[in-house]
């Protein structure tokens, strides 16, 4: 059951990393998310910040992904 919980925590994650058009029009006044956030800053100029929340959310990806992966051949082992 674990590969399938992390599975489904993994395409969440990076469906919700590509819905940046929907959050840009549903978000309220003054509200600002991490998508929104990143767009912002990169239309002017990329600052140092924002590559480093950039690197550590690639970072993660790759983390969950090798966890997965570890985790489902571990299951099928057995």
């Amino acid at each position: 059951m674990m590969p399938g919980i992390i599975s489904g925590f993994l395409l969440a994650f990076i469906v919700s990393l590509d819905d940046f058009i929907i959050t840009n029009f549903v978000k309220g006044a003054g509200v600002e998310t991490l998508p929104t956030a990143i767009f912002g800053s990169v239309k002017q100029v990329i600052k140092p910040n924002i590559m480093a929340i950039s690197t550590m959310l690639l970072s993660v990806s790759v983390v969950m992904v090798t966890i997965s992966y570890f985790v489902s051949k571990a299951d099928n082992t057995k």
